[in-house]
């Protein structure tokens, strides 16, 4: 039914560009449930906005946000084998493996034309890096994602509280009850951008290792700051300020729990109370009845940091992990 209403609204991701992130992100959720049901409107849905699109990714050459458009691109291409699919992607990729690292990720808006400089990207650009290594049989590529994830983690993860910071800004912020502030989607970007690089790195990668005690540390964080009506608010250490559940980073991280359950990366008997309680709590922000039956609420709006929200806010990116979480819940 998300998946269904925010197709039936299409302007609400179009707005932002058909292959912007925010489009992007609601695809990968959509791609999650095609896979998980075989239904063939949802392949044929993508197929429709690849034509559309020509293939072709955001038109920021290094920005990660136009990237994420890639993800739904090579999903299709491992169904239909069309080369088309990858081509534009294949080739603004080839151009990365080529360009050394950037000296530094202090951000500015400036520079996310240039780097990762912000822990979002971490969503946008490495799940498709490793999905295209895949696809081409080029670990090249998993290497390049792997040199400039660990770039990102080095700057911007915390060690003591194994959680990210949203970017550079955020070191010396504090929230009102003198906690550093930990964007609730910011951090769920990076949990379901590892779980989509674990999905395509190989056992045998020489990082495997390392990416999975990763995975594992932040998952056993998030289990401890689930709050007590089973989401994650927005701002994680501080949950009162604001007081209010958020449906778009619960999602990423039930997905992200949900898919490490399935795997044997997580014990089943101590995460899948966690994920069942955030899959209940993730329900009840989706409208059942009435001109919205569908939309899923309690949606942040597009920003960088924590915010409050309410039942009527919405946005394609939340549905998008709305549905991830959905399909690893059904599977």
């Amino acid at each position: 039914a998300a998946a269904d209403w925010q197709l039936n609204h299409e302007d609400g991701f179009a707005r932002h560009g058909m292959t912007g992130w925010v489009a992007g992100a609601f695809y990968t959720g959509l791609a999650a449930v095609a896979d998980a049901t075989e239904d063939p409107r949802y392949f044929d849905a993508m197929r429709r906005i690849g034509e559309r699109t020509g293939w072709e990714l955001g038109p920021r050459e290094w920005h990660a946000d136009d990237h994420t458009v890639g993800q739904m691109y090579l999903f299709m291409y491992a169904r239909d084998r069309r080369p088309e699919m990858i081509a534009p992607t294949r080739e603004r990729f080839e151009k990365l493996l080529e360009a050394e690292l950037p000296e530094t990720l202090e951000f500015s808006n400036a520079r996310t034309n240039e780097a990762w400089v912000w822990c979002d990207a971490l969503y946008m650009a490495p799940p498709t890096l490793a999905m295209l290594a895949e696809a081409t049989g080029d670990p090249a590529y998993f290497d390049a994602m792997a040199e400039r994830w660990w770039q990102v983690t080095d700057l911007l993860y915390d060690e003591e509280e194994h959680l990210y910071f949203r970017d550079s800004r955020f070191f010396d912020q504090r929230s009102p009850t003198g906690t550093k502030i930990f964007w609730s989607r910011g951090n769920g970007w990076v949990f379901a951008g590892l779980t989509r690089v674990l999905r395509h790195l190989p056992l045998e990668h020489p990082q495997r290792a390392r990416f999975e005690a990763h995975y594992r540390e932040i998952a056993a964080r998030l289990i401890q700051i689930q709050t007590d009506d089973g989401t994650w608010h927005s701002n994680l250490l501080a949950p009162k300020h604001p007081d209010v559940r958020e449906a778009s980073g619960t999602g990423f991280f039930v997905y992200g729990l949900a898919w490490g359950i399935r795997q044997g990366l997580l014990d089943r008997a101590t995460y899948l109370p966690h994920v069942r309680r955030g899959w209940e709590a993730l329900a009840e922000c989706q409208h059942d009845d009435g001109p919205n039956a569908g939309m899923v609420g309690w949606i942040q709006r597009i920003g960088d940091a924590p915010e409050s929200t309410n039942r009527e806010g919405t946005g394609p990116y939340g549905i998008g992990s709305f549905l991830l979480a959905a399909s690893e819940v059904y599977k």
